[in-house]
């Protein structure tokens, strides 16, 4: 490498190799082609280079674009040596300031020494510092389309090479759907616009891209663009999250069953969501958008907490907005309200918006408080009953695995004794009642119930006489689960029978329904430790949560999946007092999971154990699965709203009576019919209500009540005020809880106008009865009246026409045919009016028909005509269906006749089907005839209507019309629906 007498020069010199190596000048040998041969290590430490870099490239390929005309013009110079300056690209790729001395030998070698005066230059270098250390993109580009010089900061935004930069065209980096606009703005800089503004998207090297923000301005004399680029891509990005978020806001606000709100504080305008107007009974336009909106509807009593709440979230003193309050509904009843908020903040604290959402937690308030009632009884029994209550492992020793509190208060020990040591028990029953106290306690699993009494030694060293009752906890498959019991000393009722005599059955009853309670309690119990721990976990937690005691034992509620995710943070809430010490018990209620999967709803009863110093050392929880109560509040909730709803809308008139006639339930329609709209009638008598009821209702009433039922379509009702009502009714007596009858339900309804309305249609059924009497009978003489004289007319054209033919003149015996023709077809339309008008007085009764039969029958009728015309006439497997086997027999001799009548050239082809439609049979009739136009398809129907000309089609047009009454008579419908010059489909029902 490099001359090599020169280089064995070097490695011969100890003092020139050692000044090469610690030089901080830049030393360097360059071969004949240009290519750095040696250079010392001061390269690495000014330029960032290693020899293994830039061995073998052209050293001029390292000068800056701008300079490289520069420095080849100093080297063409003959001086020896030759000074210049430039700039050189540092392996970052910015470029440093160098001035060099550069000399060579014969042999076309080159050595330089450079020295970096980048700091010691004003102005340019100044401006080159700024340029390279820019964290912003600077670039030149000429108007050729490429880049002239580019900060390093393109490497490290967009990770190409800065070389690499300045060989392709800037526009090819530009995202393709940006390329359009980007070309506008470079033409504005060209038009003679100073500067422009703009923003697009930059291809980086690993194919990704990034938006970035220009800043540009044009130089026309010599022909550059300077632009100033900053990576805007987070800011799009955020902003893309910000629009989603307003988005999912909305979609939030609209769906939400929660009330949302958003409050401006800057301009107090606050956002009321629909569903927040909706929780107070108003519609989104009936809600001011100012905060006095809601602040005026606050209860009076809780309006000063509410705003000294929020004041301190707005001032920071709290770090979140949390509160319940009670807010003025549409109706003026007071809701309780949970509210929660969140606030922006500007860049000082302080907030500008508030945002949160409204709860109706109404219900919830109401349930609590009667849960908090029941807790406090509860509570209260426990631990001051007289009675210890326990539970007892059904195997082995029949271990004590709970005891209550009172323990102490009754035998002087404490439950821990009792359940930590299992003898505790056996050893301190007298000796002479262990014998039968063990024998006899396994006769609980014969019974199902043991009582028994014995001496147990009190704490201060006498005996005390023990009533110990217990029963036996099954499973659903009748398997032993536990024992639970309760004790009490009874020492002073042994000792003095007649003075506990007069309270024994009250303590009795007392202990009873404690009993019943305690026994059929679904309470489970779980003891956590200090590090909340599962060290105790019953028979009914496992009963309810399907996990085994091996399976919880030493782990904590985070530690599987027992708790419902949505519920973790309510459950943290609610146990954060007992953990800090704030308080000794909670009872709240969540949703858990169970083993297999499934989400029950429990309440629990949380309490702490404290040391004596206060520090805790576990926590018993009492769990009670409560899925089964809530559904069945959800169930009794939809059951009496649908109640309501029935007796609101029903329209019949129902009452509910108690056994003294007394209202219970009544619907609106009672209300309406019997004028009782506005009185308030529930608790009143029906008898005060209407005094003018007859006696025999009274005893229809009686009968009720002991039992019967009654009903009437039609009863003549006489008001008191004279005014007559028909009623149709029914009474029925309705069971109480007990099983014993407890009134009467009356289902009534007004019928007068339908009774009316009956009385009128039987006179018209009469009138029309004799009026299609009548009309028979005159069709029956028009027809008979009509034909003689037709007859008449018609015999002696036909003698005029033989006696004179061939003497009469073409004119005469034109007329004598219309004569002749004209009386053929009147006398074909009296036998088809006929026919028309005893479709429905002389058809014969409905009765079975099978309609295959009835088809055949028909082909056979028309054989004459199906032979000439050559059709093919078929059909599908037929019902047998209920009509007039002479009616149904003429409906498809008309349909099949039609069809052969209104042919095309080709042959007819006539297909017969039906379709079982539930309540009817639908029957089709399709051939591939002529057809016609949708306009004409209900004239077709009509009497003595025809769509062509006698000539072209004889007939007189009645046919359909009889089709159609026969079809109406069985109950049916017809149609038809055609195409013309495809053919006709025509459709008719038979009931089944």
């Amino acid at each position: 490498m490099g001359n090599p007498v020169q280089h064995r020069l070097i490695q011969s010199d100890p003092q020139w190799q050692a000044f090469f190596h610690y030089s901080a000048d830049l030393f360097c040998i360059i071969e004949p082609d240009g290519r750095i041969g040696q250079l010392n290590p001061a390269w690495c430490k000014v330029l960032g280079w290693t020899p293994e870099k830039v061995r073998s490239r052209h050293w001029i390929e390292l000068v800056h674009p701008e300079d490289v005309t520069a420095t080849l013009t100093a080297l063409a110079k003959q001086e020896v040596p030759v000074s210049f300056r430039n700039r050189y690209r540092h392996d970052q790729g910015n470029y440093h300031w160098l001035e060099w001395t550069w000399n060579s030998d014969e042999a076309g070698y080159g050595y330089a020494v450079a020295r970096e005066i980048t700091d010691s230059l004003p102005g340019d270098c100044e401006l080159d510092r700024f340029f390279n250390m820019s964290i912003n993109l600077m670039a030149i580009a000429g108007s050729d389309g490429y880049f002239k010089r580019v900060n390093p900061a393109f490497e490290r935004i967009l990770g190409y090479p800065l070389a690499e930069l300045l060989t392709q065209p800037f526009l090819e980096l530009v995202h393709p759907d940006d390329r359009v606009a980007t070309l506008t703005e470079i033409e504005k800089l060209a038009t003679g616009t100073t500067s422009i503004q703009f923003e697009n998207r930059y291809r980086c090297q690993d194919g990704s891209y990034r938006w970035l923000a220009w800043n540009s301005a044009s130089f026309p004399a010599k022909g550059l663009i300077y632009a100033v680029g900053c990576d805007i891509t987070e800011q799009k990005q955020t902003q893309a999250i910000l629009q989603e978020t307003q988005e999912r806001y909305e979609l939030v606000a609209e769906r939400s069953n929660d009330g949302l709100w958003d409050w401006n504080l800057l301009t107090d305008q606050v956002y009321y969501s629909p569903r927040w107007s909706q929780t107070l009974g108003y519609h989104v336009d009936e809600i001011s958008d100012r905060f006095t909106e809601w602040l005026n509807r606050i209860h009076p009593g809780d309006r000063e907490r509410v705003l000294a709440t929020f004041q301190d979230y707005i001032d920071g003193l709290t770090p979140s907005l949390e509160l319940e309050h009670r807010l003025l509904d549409k109706e003026g009843n007071y809701r309780w309200i949970l509210s929660r908020g969140a606030s922006l903040r500007d860049a000082n604290g302080k907030p500008y918006r508030i945002v949160g959402s409204n709860r109706d937690i109404s219900d919830r308030k109401r349930t609590l408080s009667t849960l908090r009632l029941t807790q406090e009884r509860l509570r209260y029994l426990l631990s001051h009953s007289p009675a210890v209550l326990y539970s007892r492992q059904v195997s082995g020793n029949y271990d004590i695995t709970f005891m209550s509190d009172n323990t102490a208060t009754v035998v002087g020990y404490s439950a821990q004794n009792f359940i930590t040591n299992p003898p505790f028990w056996v050893n301190h029953i007298h000796p002479e009642d262990v014998p039968r106290v063990c024998a006899n306690l396994p006769k609980i699993f014969d019974t199902g119930h043991h009582v028994h009494e014995y001496r147990f030694l009190h704490q201060h060293g006498t005996y005390r006489w023990m009533h110990d009752e217990l029963k036996l906890i099954c499973d659903e498959a009748g398997n032993p689960l536990e024992m639970v019991g309760f004790w009490t000393d009874i020492t002073e009722k042994k000792h003095a029978e007649l003075i506990l005599k007069q309270q024994t059955k009250a303590l009795q009853d007392a202990h009873q329904r404690l009993g019943f309670h305690v026994e059929n309690s679904p309470l489970a119990v779980v003891e956590w430790d200090n590090q909340f721990r599962v060290q105790r976990w019953s028979k009914q937690a496992e009963k309810i949560f399907g996990w085994t005691t091996s399976e919880v034992f030493g782990k904590r509620s985070g530690d599987w999946q027992f708790i419902y995710p949505d519920d973790i943070e309510i459950v943290r809430q609610e146990m954060s007092g007992l953990l800090d010490g704030s308080t000794s018990s909670v009872v709240y209620q969540n949703r858990n999971l169970t083993k297999d999967g499934r989400v029950v709803i429990c309440q629990w009863y949380e309490s702490a154990l404290l040391d004596e110093s206060g520090n805790m050392v576990s926590i018993l929880s009492l769990v009670q699965d409560i899925t089964e109560a809530k559904q069945t509040e959800t169930a009794l909730r939809h059951n009496a709203e649908m109640l309501r709803l029935l007796l609101e809308y029903t329209p019949a008139a129902i009452a509910m009576f108690d056994k003294q006639m007394n209202y219970q339930l009544v619907s609106r329609r009672w209300l309406e019919d019997y004028t009782l709209e506005n009185q308030e009638i529930i608790g009143k008598n029906h008898y005060e209500l209407f005094p003018e009821i007859p006696d025999t209702w009274k005893q229809i009433h009686h009968r009720c009540l002991q039992g019967a039922s009654e009903q009437c379509e039609e009863d003549l009702f006489i008001r008191a005020n004279g005014e007559t009502q028909w009623i149709s009714w029914e009474i029925r007596p309705w069971i109480g809880n007990s099983g014993d009858i407890s009134g009467i339900i009356m289902n009534t309804e007004v019928v007068t106008e339908r009774k009316q309305a009956k009385e009128k249609l039987k006179e018209l059924n009469q009138e029309l009865w004799q009026s299609n009497r009548d009309l028979e009978q005159f069709a029956y003489v028009a027809s008979h009246d009509l034909q003689e004289p037709l007859r008449a007319v018609n015999s002696y054209a036909q003698l005029l026409s033989r006696k004179y033919q061939n003497q009469l003149d073409a004119k005469a015996d034109k007329y004598l045919h219309y004569i002749m023709d004209g009386a053929t077809r009147m006398q074909q339309l009296i036998n088809d009016l006929l026919e028309f008008s005893r479709v429905g007085t002389r058809g014969k009764p409905l009765q079975p028909t099978d309609s295959e039969t009835i088809i055949r029958q028909a082909m056979e009728n028309l054989n004459v005509a199906i032979a000439e015309t050559q059709a093919m006439v078929t059909y599908d497997a037929l019902p047998t269906v209920i009509a007039d086997p002479t009616q149904l027999t003429q409906l498809f001799q008309n349909l099949i006749g039609n069809a052969i009548k209104f042919r095309r050239e080709t042959p007819p082809n006539v297909h017969i089907s039906a379709q079982n439609q539930g309540n009817e049979w639908t029957f089709v009739v399709q051939d591939n005839g002529i057809g016609m136009e949708s306009e004409y398809l209900e004239r077709i129907f009509t009497i003595f209507q025809r769509l062509h000309s006698r000539r072209d089609y004889p007939g007189t047009g009645i046919g359909l019309a009889i089709c159609k009454k026969i079809v109406e008579r069985h109950g049916g419908r017809i149609w038809v629906d055609s195409e013309l010059g495809i053919g006709t489909k025509f459709y008719f029902t038979i009931p089944v």
